[in-house]
């Protein structure tokens, strides 16, 4: 997906769009993807900073 993201960054750089309406779609589905695990990893972490929450000063 990183690649995918580079090559439009450099398509949009040299005005040259070259992205399907499908690439565009799948695209925005690896996105989507990456994003929901990066939230699930997240999720599953949480308990590292809970204790950090809890004993930090009121402002």
């Amino acid at each position: 997906m990183q690649t995918n993201i580079r090559e439009v960054t450099e398509q949009f750089e040299n005005a040259e769009v070259t992205l399907t309406p499908e690439g565009l779609e799948d695209m925005r589905n690896d996105c989507l993807d990456m994003l929901k695990a990066i939230l699930w990893m997240l999720d599953g972490a949480k308990y590292l900073w809970e204790n950090e929450q809890k004993n930090a000063p009121a402002d």
